[in-house]
């Protein structure tokens, strides 16, 4: 179902651009001709990847040309937004004036000036390619850089005296793929290394592709480095490429997996239990149904005075997790939202959580922006990706 959407909902797009930027642009038949052909490659992102790469959304190209076809696709869905804003409000405008014309008795001068109408959608819609550009070259660049780190302080109920003050640098959403190689995940790696963290915890979302694809853009992860490690979860992006497969990979670069389990760091008789969780689709997953998430399994065993850190792909059921006595859950998953003004819908389907610091009685969730971004969405507007930097405080 998904895959369809991606795969039929540019053609939806094109066919609008057609109707309602291209046709009103009154270019002449060739030039309309050219330009609704220039519409219809910069659409259809998928459909190219799928017949010169071999799949949809992992293509096997060169990072460069499927960087350059996302800003092409990115910019013909700006230019659709653009093109449908100008038309709503432009239908609001002159049902505003019509119904004011109505109601002051003088209908006939309601109607609009047809010229003076044209010329300003014309000149509106030469101007909106560019603008769309070069938005969308923003938002690309925004997706594949190195992101920033981000630093604060957490405070966790519970928290022993002597872990006062211990860093954990949280990476979430990196999605090694055709958009995001080797040289993206070593400047990563080298920001992390930079900023001495007592542990780092990775929460899902590694990869998209096999590990015949995608294993040596992963590889610098090895060396990566922390006084206790690297711990991590799995995402749901990695149950869609065979997580089987994926968890011993991601273990031979020394990330301890946390698969409804935990382990114990202790800092001389006070002890954290830093347990993790599969994600929600290993359950429902079409290639091999596996455990879900099991916060009870994940901490059974640990000590009744450790305080408890869960990691947990996706944002949900805090109110659950709390009642296992989880005082800080660390999560990803939703990419902040990607662009200002999806935070509603992104909200809306991860229990209210979005981006950052959120707290439900004793559990404090810290929610990553995200370390990447996935190439079938590849724009970042007003939402930077993260390094985050979680200082522990009593």
């Amino acid at each position: 179902m998904i895959v369809r959407l991606f795969e039929f909902g540019p053609l939806v797009v094109w066919a609008a651009l057609l109707f309602a930027f291209v046709r009103p642009l009154h270019l002449g038949r060739a030039r309309s001709i050219a330009l609704g052909a220039l519409l219809f490659v910069a659409s259809q992102k998928f459909l190219i990847y799928k017949i010169f790469g071999g799949n949809s959304f992992v293509p096997d190209l060169p990072e460069r040309f499927v960087n350059f076809t996302g800003w092409a696709y990115s910019t013909c869905m700006l230019l659709f937004v653009g093109v449908c804003a100008w038309w709503t409000v432009r239908g609001c405008l002159l049902l505003a004036l019509r119904i004011g014309a109505c109601l002051k008795g003088r209908e006939r001068s309601a109607a609009p000036n047809v010229a003076l109408d044209a010329q300003m959608t014309r000149r509106a819609f030469l101007s909106m390619p560019a603008v769309a550009a070069g938005t969308a070259a923003w938002g690309i660049w925004e997706g594949v850089r190195v992101p920033s780190v981000r630093e604060l302080d957490v405070k966790v109920e519970g928290l022993p005296e002597a872990f006062d003050g211990f860093r954990i640098v949280h990476l979430s959403d990196l999605h090694c793929s055709p958009a995001a190689r080797r040289a993206r995940t070593q400047g990563i790696v080298d920001v992390v290394n930079s900023l001495n963290a007592d542990l780092v915890c990775i929460t899902g979302d590694f990869v998209d592709g096999s590990p015949e694809q995608r294993m040596d853009d992963m590889r610098p992860l090895a060396s990566l480095r922390a006084r206790h490690g690297v711990m991590g979860c799995s995402g749901n992006h990695e149950y869609y490429h065979d997580y089987a497969e994926w968890r011993p990979m991601l273990e031979s670069l020394g990330i301890t997996m946390l698969d409804n389990a935990h382990r114990i760091i202790s800092r001389g008789e006070a002890k954290i239990a830093v347990g993790g969780v599969t994600d929600f689709v290993a359950q429902y997953n079409w290639r091999r149904v596996m455990e879900g998430p099991d916060v009870a399994k994940a901490f059974a065993g640990a000590p009744s005075d450790a305080c408890r850190i869960l990691l947990q792909h996706q944002p949900k059921h805090v109110d659950v997790n709390r009642v296992w006595d989880v005082r800080l859950q660390l999560s990803g998953h939703t990419h902040g939202g990607a662009i200002l003004g999806f935070d509603l819908l992104v909200r809306a389907m991860n229990d209210d959580h979005v981006r950052g610091l959120y707290r439900d009685g004793k559990l404090a969730l810290y929610v990553n922006s995200g370390t990447g971004q996935w190439a079938g969405f590849p724009l970042r507007l007003g939402v930077p990706a993260e390094i985050a930097v979680l200082r522990l405080r009593k």
